[in-house]
C-alpha cells in the first residue's frame, strides 16, 4: 500500500468516527461514482475523466451539467478526445464522499470545492499542480488572468504550488434595514464594537430585534454569522491544531463581545429556532433591523431599502480588518494522466459560465463578467462587489489559511466553533464554553489520530 493509500485510509476513518461532532442527522451517504478513473475504452481507447460538481439541486441544472458533458465529450480538445463524465454530489456529503472514492481508487479527476477543501486535497498530497494551465493561459493572454482577482488566485496557491483556479466566492457580512434604523433615530453606522453596542441598545429601546442569523441545516449555531466577527478583529478564533486560541486576545475579545449580544438579548431568545430563510423574512417584514449571514443570497427587488455594513472593528483589530470573503474552485487530481486532466479542465473552466448563470443563492462567479451577467439589476449586491471582490487591496480571514499538521485538525476545528457557540447559546460562559470544546477537540485527536 502506497503512502497516499495509507493517508486516505486514516483521514477516510476520521471522517466516519469524528461523524458524532459533525453529521447529527445519522444518515448514511452513498457513494457517488463507482467508475474507475483512467480507465481507457476497451474499444474507442478514449480517456474517462471524471467530474464532480456540487448539486445545486434543480433540474435545469441537471440538465445544463449533462449537456456541458456530452459538448466535452465531442470536443477536440489538444487534438484528442475524451469521454467525459459530469456528476453533481449533495454538498453535505461532498468531503466524506471524496474520501471513500478515494480511497477504492474511483475518486474524480476534477473536483470543485469547498473553502476547506484545498487543506484536505494538498493535506493527502492528491492535487495536480495547476502552473501549467496558469501559463498557457498568459500565453493567451487570457482574460482569465485579467479579470479575476489576485486574491482569489492567492487563496489556492501554497508554498509556490497552485493546488486550484477560482470559480465562485462566498462572502458574509450584515445586511441592514434603513427604514428601522432612520425610525430609531440611528444617523450614522457602527464602526467600532462599542458604537455596535450603542446602536443595538437604541434598537431594543423601540422594541426592535437589533440582529439575527439563522441555524445550520443541522439545527446548529450557524458559522456563517461567525465568520464576520472572525474578520472584525483580525482573529482566526482557531489555533493550527483546530482548537480556540484561548490565548488570543483578539479571538477572546471577539468571544467575550459575541456572548455579551446573547446576554444582552441583541438576538431573539430562541434565535436557534430560525433558519436562515425564517431569519432573512424577519428583516424583509421589519420585525429585525439587521440580518447576519450570506450577501449572495440575499436577493430582494427592494434593495434601495437596504444596505451592508462596513466592517465593525475590535480594540485588537490594530488598523486591519479582514473581510469575511472565501473562495471555490476546481482542483486536478493525481492520477497517471495528469496532462490529460488539466487539458479537460482548460476546457471545463472556459466553457462552463451557463452552470454559473443559475440560481446559486450561496456564491457569486469570480469572474466580472459572469457576476454582473446575474447580479446586474441588484444594486447592493454589485456595489458589494466592487468594494470587496473586484479589487486587490482587500485581505480576507480565509487566506493565508492557517496550515493544520493534518485535515484531521481541520475537519474537527469547525466543530469545536460550533461547540463554542452552542455552549453560550445554552447559557454558558465563554470559559465554560471553550474548556468544554477543546476537551472535545483533544478526545477526538487522541482517540481517531494515529501520530
Amino acid at each position: 500500500m502506497n503512502l497516499l493509500s495509507k493517508a486516505g485510509i486514516l483521514i477516510l476513518s476520521v471522517l466516519l468516527l469524528a461523524g458524532c461532532r459533525l453529521n447529527q442527522s445519522g444518515e448514511k451517504t452513498q457513494l457517488y461514482e463507482q467508475t474507475e478513473r483512467g480507465t481507457l475504452g476497451a474499444e474507442e481507447q478514449v480517456q474517462t475523466i471524471i467530474i464532480w460538481e456540487y448539486d445545486r439541486g434543480t433540474k435545469k441544472f441537471q440538465e445544463t451539467l449533462s449537456r456541458l458533458a456530452e459538448e466535452a465529450s465531442m470536443a477536440d480538445i489538444n487534438g484528442k478526445k475524451y469521454n467525459v463524465v459530469a456528476i453533481a454530489v449533495p454538498e453535505e456529503a461532498y468531503e466524506q464522499e471524496f474520501l471513500k472514492a478515494y480511497v477504492q481508487g474511483t475518486a474524480p479527476d476534477i473536483v470543485f470545492g469547498t473553502p476547506e477543501n484545498p487543506s484536505l486535497y494538498t493535506g493527502i498530497g492528491v492535487t495536480i499542480d495547476l502552473r501549467p494551465l496558469l501559463e498557457q493561459w498568459e500565453q493567451e493572454d487570457s482574460v482569465y488572468l485579467k479579470e479575476l482577482p489576485e486574491l482569489a488566485w492567492n487563496f489556492f496557491e501554497t508554498k509556490g504550488i497552485q493546488n486550484g483556479i477560482p470559480v465562485t466566492q462566498t462572502g458574509y457580512g450584515i445586511i441592514y434595514n434603513k427604514e428601522i434604523f432612520e425610525a430609531a433615530g440611528i444617523t450614522e453606522l457602527p464602526q467600532t464594537y462599542e458604537e455596535w453596542g450603542r446602536v443595538c441598545e437604541q434598537l431594543v429601546k423601540k422594541d426592535i430585534v437589533p440582529w439575527i442569523n439563522g441555524t445550520e441545516t443541522t439545527g446548529e449555531p450557524s458559522l456563517k454569522c461567525l465568520a464576520y466577527w472572525l474578520g472584525s478583529n483580525s482573529a482566526s478564533l482557531i489555533d493550527t491544531a483546530g482548537k480556540a486560541d484561548y490565548g488570543n486576545k483578539a479571538c477572546m475579545e471577539v468571544w467575550f463581545f459575541y456572548n455579551g449580544n446573547i446576554k444582552n438579548t441583541y438576538q431573539p431568545e430562541n434565535i436557534l429556532q430560525y433558519t436562515e430563510e425564517d431569519a432573512k423574512q424577519l428583516l424583509l417584514d421589519g420585525k429585525a433591523a439587521m440580518y447576519s449571514g450570506g450577501i449572495p443570497n440575499f436577493i430582494h427587488e427592494d434593495t434601495g431599502k437596504y444596505g451592508v455594513l462596513p466592517m465593525v472593528s475590535g480594540t485588537e483589530v490594530k488598523g486591519i480588518s479582514y473581510h469575511p470573503i472565501s473562495f471555490q474552485g476546481y482542483y486536478g487530481i493525481r492520477s497517471g494522466h495528469d496532462s490529460d486532466t488539466l487539458a479537460v479542465l482548460k476546457w471545463w473552466y472556459e466553457h462552463n459560465a451557463e452552470l454559473w448563470a443559475e440560481a446559486d443563492t450561496e456564491r457569486i462567479p469570480c469572474l466580472r463578467k459572469n457576476a454582473v451577467r446575474i447580479y446586474k439589476d441588484n444594486n447592493l449586491i454589485c456595489d458589494w462587489l466592487e468594494e470587496n471582490l473586484f479589487v486587490n487591496n482587500v485581505s480576507t480571514i480565509f487566506y493565508p489559511q492557517p496550515h493544520y499538521p493534518s485535515y484531521a485538525n481541520e475537519l474537527i476545528s469547525s466543530g469545536c466553533l460550533t461547540d463554542v457557540l452552542t455552549a453560550l447559546y445554552s447559557g454558558g460562559t465563554v470559559d465554560e464554553g471553550i474548556l468544554k470544546a477543546n476537551f472535545e477537540t483533544d478526545r477526538l485527536l487522541e482517540k481517531y489520530i494515529i501520530q
